[in-house]
This record gives structure tokens, sequence and C-alpha cells, in this order.
């Protein structure tokens, strides 16, 4: 370890060797990474991170729930939702809070049942793409 690396890693320093060969590299390279890090980044991850730690075990479930979904995302969708995201980031700030405070307010199942019409949205113009290009190929 590099001693930009020891000093991040210091709170962990009594247990290092006690540690799972993969889990000393991994937090190594996350050791690398804040260190290349400036110093703006770092306030920003700070302020992510405390927000994380106090988010319930439920939502990181869902969290974690929903980057898995998003990584299986073909890189099309995944643009889409990048692009939906850049849409709603234009909205004026009441107008963003005004639908997230919407979607926050209906209950679990709705919201449930909100994110599959979506789902299934992608999935039908996926679907009708494949469709097509699979036409134009036979035709």
């Amino acid at each position: 370890l590099t001693q930009k690396e020891q000093k991040v890693l210091a709170p962990v320093k009594e247990k290092w060797k006690e540690l799972p060969a993969a889990q000393r590299e991994k937090l190594q390279k996350g050791a690398r990474r804040w260190n290349e890090l400036d110093q703006e980044e770092r306030s920003n991850f700070k302020a992510r991170f405390k927000t994380w730690q106090k988010t319930s075990p439920e939502n990181k479930e869902e969290i974690r729930n929903r980057f898995k979904e998003f990584q299986s995302l073909s890189p099309k969708d995944k643009e889409a939702l990048r692009e939906s995201k850049n849409q709603f980031q234009k909205l004026s700030p009441d107008t963003q809070k005004k639908l997230r405070d919407q979607f926050n307010n209906m209950p679990s199942k709705e919201r449930k049942d909100f994110r599959e019409r979506l789902k299934n949205r992608r999935e039908t113009r996926k679907n009708k793409e494949y469709l097509k290009a699979h036409r134009t190929e036979h035709e």
C-alpha cells in the first residue's frame, strides 16, 4: 500500500491482515479512486455516502434491485433512460418536486405497477424495433 492508500484505509488498519484478499483488493482499489478525486468530488461523495447511511435497508434493497435492472438493459434502453433523466432535470425545481411528490405519494403497489408499465413499454418498443428490422431483412 502507498502512504496515501494507507491514510485512506487507516480505519481498517488493525483488521487489514484478517480481511480476505478480495476484500483487501477492493478496498485498495477504492482508496486509489478516492485519492484521484478532487476536493469537490470528495465532498459530493461524502454527502452521498451520508445519505446512503441514512437510507433504510428496504430502500437500499430497492435501489440495488433497480441498479441491477438498469445494468440488464440494452445500451439503447439505457440511453433512453438517461435522456428521460436529462429531460426531467431540465424541468423547473418546482415541477420536479411536484412530480417526485406525486410519485412518492402513490401507494407502494401503485408505484410498483407504474414501474412495471414503464418496463412493459420499453419491452414493447424493443419488440416492435426487432420485428421492423426482421421484416426489413426478409423483404
